[in-house]
């Protein structure tokens, strides 16, 4: 899960994350499987260290917050990457 905002999602993101920004959270919390284990990163990690604490709160078990965030994923070179130069209208 990206939690940054839809426009920092849209600029690039990882293929196939789905985007809950942090300032929208309760608004997702529905579509999020308590049962899966949820991979939760932001821009850098202060954001998504907030989401998954508040998941945790909330009786989610599995949240991993990906340290370094949206930086250190793209930098790994790990994971394909959308950017908006990528999307197809």
């Amino acid at each position: 899960m990206d939690v940054r905002k839809e426009t920092e999602f849209e600029e690039a993101h990882i293929a196939g994350a789905q985007n809950f920004p942090l300032d929208y959270i309760n608004d997702h919390l529905t579509e999020i499987d308590k049962n899966a284990t949820q991979y939760v990163h932001c821009a850098a990690g202060y954001r998504s260290m907030a989401f998954a604490s508040i998941l945790k709160a909330r009786g989610f078990e599995n949240v991993v917050n990906i340290r370094g965030g949206f930086k250190s994923i793209k930098e790994s070179n790990q994971f394909d990457i959308i950017t908006g130069i990528d999307k197809k209208d």
